[in-house]
């Protein structure tokens, strides 16, 4: 996947901390290039459970801090295995094919609570991929070691679909 020049907004939160980077992605090989010799990369798609859409039903500019039934689905994502080390995690999410369904500009999707992105551009996004990375994102990464992790999809602002969720897992199997 190319990402030269295109515009990124991610962030990660933690208790009431958010911590916020913006601007332009010049050239970036997410996952090769620095995998070691024994690092594999692995895809699975999560298997969602719950409402296909989420929505942020506070329409006064500040994010939704409580999750509710309508602001959240679960996604199960199972490995083929487990893993001694992860360099890096890619979420690939693809939204709802219509303008109405897909990630809208001011739109913010979040996993777990703490990382997700919000759209910055003026153009709907029918897909949108998240990479964390093992030194800047230790704690999220680690959590899928084990080969299994759940994850809480929401909206901190806006109203989406949500269609699949494919997971790219690069590290050392066990």
């Amino acid at each position: 996947m190319n990402y030269s020049n295109k515009s990124f907004f991610v962030f990660a939160r933690k208790s009431s901390l958010a911590v916020a980077l913006t601007g332009v992605i010049v050239a970036a090989n997410v996952l090769g290039g620095s995998a070691g010799a024994s690092s594999m990369t692995e895809s699975a798609q999560a298997k969602l459970t719950g409402r296909r859409i989420v929505e942020c039903s506070i329409s006064t500019g500040n994010l939704c801090n409580e999750l509710d039934k309508k602001n959240q689905l679960s996604a199960r994502v199972q490995l083929n295995h487990a893993y001694s080390d992860i360099e890096n995690i890619c979420l690939v999410t693809t939204f709802g094919k219509k303008n109405s369904k897909a990630l809208s500009p001011n739109e913010e999707i979040s996993f777990n609570g703490a990382y997700g992105a919000l759209n910055v551009s003026s153009d709907p996004q029918t897909q949108r991929t998240l990479c964390f990375n093992n030194e800047s994102h230790s704690d999220f990464v680690a959590s899928f070691k084990d080969g299994e992790e759940l994850l809480t999809v929401s909206s901190n602002a806006g109203k989406f679909q949500i269609r699949s969720i494919e997971v790219q897992v690069t590290g050392s199997r066990i």
